[in-house]
C-alpha cells in the first residue's frame, strides 16, 4: 500500500509541475486553441498541457515497476503513451487525417489487446475472435469518446479522478496490484493537471492528454481481474457522464443524416455550456448526478451479484433522460411576449 501512494504522489507532483513547465513553453510556440463558433471559451488557450500529465503517469508508473521490481505495469504504460503519441501529432499539424488516426488507433488497441487481454489470441474460436474484436473497437471507442467530450475546463480530468480511483479500490480489494496502480496514478495525475485545467482554464489537455486518458479507461479494463466484457462494462457504467453524452450524441447525428467525424457542438454539456451555465457547474452537475451507474457497478464487481449492473444501466437510463429533459427546457426558446 505504501509503494502504490508512494507512486501515486509521485504521478501528481511530476504532472502539476510538468503542466506548470510545459505552459508556457506552448504558448510560445504558438501551439494554441483559438476560439471558434464551437468553443466554449472566449480567449486563446494553450493546448497540448496533457503532456504533463502523461509524464506524471509515466514517472508513477516506473516507480511503481522499479518499488514492485515488475514488469507488469509497462505494457500498461507503452499503450497510454502510443495513443498520446497520436493525439500529439494531432495537436501539432492541427488534425491528421481521419482514416491515418483511426488505422493508428486500431493497430494499438489490437496490440494492447493482444499483450495485455487475460487470454492471449491463441484460441481460433469464433467466440473468441468475436471477444476481442469486440474489445479492440471499444478501445477505440473509449479513447475517441474521451476526446470528443474533452471540450470544457477539468470535465475529462475530473472524470479520470472517479474512474481511477474506482478502480485502484477495486483492484486493492481483488488483488490486483496492475489495476490498483494504473487506477491510482491515473487519478492522481489527472490531479495534478486539475491545478491548471479547472475552469477557467490556463492550459487544456489536448490530443496528446484526452488520447491518454482515454487509453487510461482502456488499459483498467484490460488490466482487472475481471472478465474483457465485464470490465468494459464497469469502466462504461464509472464513466457514464461521459459514455451515455457520447453514444447518445453520435446515434442522434447519425440518425440525422451528419457525418459522425465532422465537428460540432451537439454534445449536452456543450448545450448546457450554451445555456447559460459555467464550465465548473457543469462538471459538477453532471459528474455527480452520474455517479450512481458506476457505483453500482463497482457493487456488482465487489458483491459478485451481476444485477446491480442492470440496475446501474436503468439508473443511467434515467439519468440520460434526466438531462435531456433539463437540456430541452434551458434551450427552448423563450416565448416572445405579446
Amino acid at each position: 500500500m505504501s509503494l502504490l501512494l508512494a507512486s501515486a504522489i509521485a504521478a501528481l507532483i511530476v504532472s502539476t509541475l510538468a503542466t506548470w513547465a510545459i505552459t508556457p513553453i506552448l504558448k510560445a510556440r504558438g501551439i494554441v486553441d483559438r476560439p471558434n463558433d464551437r468553443s466554449s471559451h472566449s480567449s486563446p488557450v494553450p493546448r497540448g498541457g496533457g503532456i504533463g500529465l502523461v509524464f506524471g503517469i509515466v514517472a508513477g508508473g516506473t516507480i511503481w515497476s522499479l518499488g514492485f521490481s515488475s514488469w507488469s505495469l509497462v505494457p500498461a504504460l507503452l499503450v497510454i503513451v502510443a495513443f498520446s503519441a497520436v493525439g500529439l501529432l494531432d495537436d501539432l499539424r492541427d488534425g491528421l487525417a481521419p482514416g491515418t488516426r483511426l488505422i493508428a488507433q486500431l493497430l494499438i488497441a489490437t496490440a494492447a489487446v493482444w499483450y495485455m487481454g487475460p487470454t492471449h489470441l491463441e484460441s481460433t474460436t469464433v467466440v473468441t475472435w468475436a471477444t476481442w474484436t469486440a474489445v479492440i473497437i471499444w478501445i477505440v471507442g473509449i479513447v475517441n469518446i474521451t476526446n470528443f467530450l474533452d471540450g470544457i475546463d477539468g470535465y475529462a480530468a475530473t472524470q479520470a479522478v472517479w474512474v481511477g480511483g474506482a478502480v485502484a479500490l477495486i483492484g486493492i480489494y481483488r488483488g490486483s496490484a496492475v489495476a490498483a496502480g494504473v487506477g491510482a496514478i491515473t487519478a492522481a495525475a489527472a490531479i495534478g493537471f486539475l491545478r491548471w485545467n479547472w475552469h477557467p482554464a490556463r492550459v487544456f489537455l489536448g490530443d496528446v492528454g484526452s488520447y491518454a486518458l482515454g487509453a487510461g479507461f482502456s488499459v483498467m479494463a484490460l488490466s482487472g481481474p475481471e472478465p474483457p466484457i465485464r470490465s468494459m462494462l464497469l469502466i462504461t457504467m464509472l464513466a457514464w457522464a461521459f459514455t451515455a453524452d457520447g453514444i447518445y450524441t453520435l446515434m442522434y447525428r447519425v440518425i440525422r443524416g451528419e457525418a459522425p467525424w465532422t465537428p460540432h457542438r451537439q454534445h449536452l454539456y456543450q448545450k448546457l455550456v450554451r445555456s447559460g451555465l459555467s464550465h465548473s457547474q457543469v462538471v459538477r452537475r453532471l459528474s455527480f448526478t452520474a455517479l450512481a451507474p458506476g457505483l453500482l457497478s463497482v457493487m456488482a464487481i465487489l458483491s459478485g451479484k451481476s444485477w446491480l449492473y442492470f440496475l446501474g444501466l436503468i439508473a443511467g437510463i434515467l439519468w440520460l433522460s434526466t438531462v435531456l429533459v433539463v437540456v430541452h427546457q434551458r434551450t427552448r426558446p423563450t416565448p416572445a411576449r405579446p
